[in-house]
């Protein structure tokens, strides 16, 4: 290696064999004739902090999965992930009782799982200890890299939790609470979340340390590129404030100057003239950043990003505008964040929809978005997949979708014995009387035949008391920041009341 910091990279690689070898990775054995040998690669990485200052320099061997032959090398490969909702749902759970939160990380996870197929891989570059042509390294243990490493991980560390007493939940298969449901796990691959009472959490820790090497990083304060705040026990503040300064240098537009609305005013309902096709995987690029920034910590982008996805297919210059517009409205609006704070209250929902909008398919939108702590938990911004023949149809085809998704959280909310922060029935925020309407009366008219199950379903779930509908105008309505493009004036006011804020040192 030529590189200045050749000798921290050689360092870095030693400490990754010794790791290796402690764990029984792999014997070495003569190669089988006609065996599939997986070849591997060294991967380095330099571990920064959010100020961009390196901590530790990373060496990482890997195998070449994409060399394994399916049905022979590895057969199932999927792993599950806690859902983002369920994460800034504990974050504010954790503000309402008062609940501890840490973060564990589990050092070289993937090397404590035993791996099911016979696998050999190539002897690592500039560490052989045998000839290469006549001998490989079978696999005792998962690598980073194989196909199959996630999901052996996945099922160790499910083994290991529920061997300690604690239960898988239904509603998210990567959560874990113990009896007393004061001890909350969180699994994202090698990254542990854990949320409850001091003595629980520090059990926790004890247990694990004797089953794999783990490093206790303290209280959450990087987790999924969230930044987390919590100057106090009955405030938490996550804000994207780095991520949102990658997307502005991804997209070139580093020192632009802000925009106060992510899109022009009523952009979507006009179609977009013919244009130069643009440069599709600069377009790709952004746009998928900002898709993450909007599922995960800014719901005032969810439209807007929803909407331009659209012409991910075939986006040409004047698209590519309308998506450098939100990026100045990112860099206007980069230190926004979701502050939760103890309330007591249980959650709010508010449910909207725009009714034939898109100019192109004349599809409708929906938009709902349910708080907790005085701060959004859960919101969604799509097109509907069926077109709405009158205004009140898309609205009830949007109430039909946050109908499941309180079902769900009720469910999540029992399972974690926190049942008290959803009301029931759960009361629902939407702006159409003539939807309201549909939930209540027993009757079916000709015009709502093509819809008979989903309204049998939406009154069925009025009966049994899991969701319950009230009125509130249409200038009330928070979600419509979620189903349409507004002005400036409005966007800003609407932000305010879902309840995002400018981080607390930037506040007057």
């Amino acid at each position: 290696m030529a590189s200045p910091d050749a000798e921290r990279w050689h360092e870095a690689m030693l400490t990754e064999l010794e790791s290796l070898q402690d764990k029984g990775t792999w014997e070495i054995v003569e190669k089988p004739a006609g065996a599939n040998v997986v070849g591997c690669k060294w991967v380095f990485k330099r571990k920064r902090h959010q100020d961009g200052s390196v901590y530790k320099f990373k060496a990482r061997l890997v195998a070449r999965g994409f060399s394994q032959i399916p049905g022979v090398d590895y057969h199932e490969t999927y792993s599950p992930v806690i859902k983002m909702k369920t994460i800034r749902l504990l974050m504010a759970l954790s503000v309402e009782n008062g609940w501890e939160q840490e973060h564990i990380d589990v050092l070289t996870a993937y090397l404590n799982s035993p791996i099911n197929e016979v696998v050999y891989m190539k002897q690592p570059e500039a560490f052989l200890v045998a000839d290469p042509s006549k001998y490989v390294c079978r696999l005792k243990k998962c690598i980073y890299g194989l196909k199959q490493a996630a999901m052996e991980w996945h099922c160790f560390i499910d083994s290991a939790l529920k061997n300690l007493g604690l239960t898988k939940l239904a509603a998210d298969c990567c959560v874990y609470v113990n009896e007393s449901k004061d001890l909350i796990i969180g699994l994202y691959v090698d990254d542990l979340g854990v949320w409850g009472l001091r003595r629980r959490i520090d059990w926790l820790k004890h247990q694990l340390s004797l089953l794999v090497e783990i490093r206790a990083l303290g209280n959450i304060s990087e987790l999924l590129s969230l930044k987390v705040d919590r100057p106090s026990n009955d405030f938490v503040e996550i804000n994207q404030l780095s991520y949102a300064k990658q997307i502005l240098e991804a997209a070139g537009m580093s020192e632009c100057y802000g925009l106060a609305s992510p899109l022009e005013y009523k952009r979507e309902t006009y179609v977009a003239p013919p244009a130069e096709p643009c440069d599709k995987s600069l377009y790709l690029k952004v746009h998928g950043k900002l898709l993450y920034l909007a599922g995960t910590s800014r719901p005032d982008l969810s439209f807007a990003v929803s909407f331009l996805g659209t012409f991910r297919h075939c986006p040409s210059m004047f698209h590519w505008r309308d998506l450098q517009h939100v990026v100045r409205y990112v860099q206007k609006t980069k230190e926004l964040c979701l502050q939760y704070r103890k309330s007591g209250k249980p959650i709010e929902v508010y449910c909207d929809a725009s009714w034939a909008s898109d100019a192109l398919d004349r599809r409708s939108n929906t938009g709902f978005v349910i708080m907790l702590a005085g701060s959004p938990i859960i919101w969604v911004s799509r097109k509907q997949r069926l077109t709405a023949i009158s205004s009140v149809h898309s609205e009830f085809l949007a109430m039909i979708e946050v109908t499941k998704e309180v079902m769900w959280l009720r469910q999540l909310l029992t399972e974690l014995g926190q049942s008290r922060f959803i009301e029931t029935p759960c009361v629902t925020n939407t702006d159409s009387l003539g939807a309201i309407g549909l939930t209540n009366h027993d009757n079916t008219k000709d015009a709502n035949k093509f819809m008979v199950t989903k309204i049998q379903f939406l009154r069925e779930q009025v009966g049994l008391k899991e969701i319950s509908f009230a009125h509130v105008p249409g200038k009330e309505n928070i979600a419509d920041l979620l189903t349409k493009t507004l002005t400036g004036l409005k966007t800003s006011e609407l932000t305010h009341e879902m309840g995002l804020r400018y981080r607390k040192h930037s506040e007057d």
